[in-house]
């Protein structure tokens, strides 16, 4: 089971853009910034944070 669980995720990988899965850290990393004064300035956009699934 845990070969195919393996497997599964390797496909997975190889399938996205930049050749890695995403982590709750990477997409929370992008929910900060939005939070923060930094993003202040920025209004009605869409942010895809998929490791450039979308932009394929």
């Amino acid at each position: 089971m845990r070969h195919e669980l393996r497997h599964m995720r390797a496909q997975a990988e190889t399938g996205q853009a930049i050749d890695r899965l995403g982590t709750p850290e990477g997409i929370a990393q992008a929910v900060l910034w939005l939070c923060s004064p930094g993003a202040s300035y920025v209004t009605g956009i869409a942010l895809p944070v998929d490791g450039g699934c979308t932009a394929q």
